[in-house]
């Protein structure tokens, strides 16, 4: 249906480690090999119809140690893919429950950050995913204090496949679009001030890197000044080897 209609459809495997980190993560028996006859059906699959496809890594505590070993792999199998850093939302994730356990502190949190600013000093320079990694690494670094810009303010919403209407991953769902008009839910004097709420105690500590390159190539300056940072950290690493 994509194809047919002009539609580029995008999706992506979850790889939470190689072999046995991966079944560990998950805590299913063969997870790994599940997740790789997936990636073979996938591939397969490209050669009838035209998708972008690729594997993602959530880096968390427990995997944090196999994030090299998993990007290793990745290039191994000539796979595309991106890392993303753990965060915590009840609305869209149901998570929050796990920030305890799950959320790299002390040290491991700044293993994090060197291990994002490494994919920016390596990777080529115009890969849009390196706006996200330097996000994830000025975060860290500043105390979770969000600094890039966020198209779900001004550009974007998030419908769920059952109709639900959301402003954002952090906010609550505002109704269904298949049982009111979706203008009508969205500007409901409820919804706005609900918007308000997320935006004044959600999007100051933000996370997502949802469309995030959506919003960084409508704002000049902000990208511009990213592509200044990581030429710098190009720089650095190249003088550092």
């Amino acid at each position: 249906a994509c194809q047919k209609r002009g539609v580029i459809f995008s999706t992506r495997v979850s790889i939470d480690g190689v072999g046995d980190m991966h079944n560990l993560v998950r805590n299913v028996p063969r997870g790994f090999d599940k997740a790789n006859e997936t990636i073979q059906a996938m591939r397969e699959m490209q050669g009838r119809y035209r998708f972008n496809f690729g594997v993602s890594t959530t880096i968390f505590s427990m995997n944090l140690r196999d994030a090299e070993n998993i990007l290793a792999w990745a290039r191994k199998e000539k796979l595309d893919i991106v890392f993303n850093m753990i965060r915590f939302t009840e609305p869209m994730l149901g998570n929050t429950g796990l920030e305890q356990t799950q959320k790299p502190v002390g040290p491991d949190e700044e293993r994090m950050r060197q291990f994002f600013l490494d994919r920016v000093r390596m990777d080529p320079l115009m890969d849009g995913q390196n706006y996200i990694y330097m996000h994830y690494a000025d975060m860290i670094a500043n105390g979770y204090h969000r600094l890039a810009p966020c198209p779900f303010q001004s550009q974007g919403i998030m419908l769920n496949p059952d109709g639900g209407l959301f402003f954002c991953e952090n906010s609550d769902a505002i109704g269904n679009v298949l049982e009111t008009d979706p203008g009508e839910l969205y500007f409901r004097q409820a919804s706005q001030a609900h918007r308000d709420e997320v935006r004044d105690k959600k999007c100051p500590t933000c996370l997502s890197p949802c469309q995030m390159n959506v919003a960084a190539v409508k704002q000049v300056v902000p990208y511009v000044k990213f592509l200044v940072r990581a030429t710098n950290e190009k720089r650095k690493a190249g003088r550092a080897s």
